[in-house]
């Protein structure tokens, strides 16, 4: 289950369901702002991921319930399969308006910035140019964010 900041689950909070109408079973995100958009869990241990962005704090990390069980989903089972969790970047603004050099999936909540893997475990950027870049571990992410539902486009620059 997924916590506010202080650790404590918030009783406002509610399970969600996924674009069919699943119910996202384990995972419990904060109560959805006007627009629909729930931030994601900042720094949270053993999720699979680390948060990054600009602005930091994840003032730019808010999605949809379902663009959150998707993240949540690829944490845990990048989780059990890896020892170096991956980098959720930009997403949207709280309020859902444009964000620099962003496209319409970064205001509706369903654009994910996530950065390739590395083979030195570090948690910065890397191009898929620099020596630093891990292309297997980078395929098995793209698989793992398949296979928990993620859309069939990915661009890692």
């Amino acid at each position: 289950m997924w916590r506010d900041i202080d650790g404590q689950p918030n009783p406002a909070d509610g399970d969600y369901t996924d674009a069919d109408g699943i119910p996202i079973e384990g995972i419990t995100v904060t109560t959805p702002r006007e627009h629909g958009l729930v931030q994601l869990p900042q720094n949270l241990p053993n999720s699979g991921f680390y948060n990054y962005g600009t602005p930091g704090n994840g003032a730019a990390q808010y999605g949809l319930p379902a663009t959150m069980g998707f993240l949540g989903a690829a944490g845990t089972q990048w989780n059990a399969e890896r020892n170096v969790p991956f980098g959720v970047g930009n997403m949207s603004l709280s309020d859902g308006s444009p964000y620099d050099n962003h496209g319409p999936d970064h205001m509706n909540g369903t654009g994910i910035d996530i950065r390739p893997i590395r083979n030195d475990g570090k948690q910065a950027g890397v191009s898929y140019k620099d020596p630093a870049y891990d292309r297997a571990a980078t395929q098995q992410l793209v698989d793992t964010l398949h296979a928990t539902g993620g859309r069939r486009s990915h661009l890692f620059q």
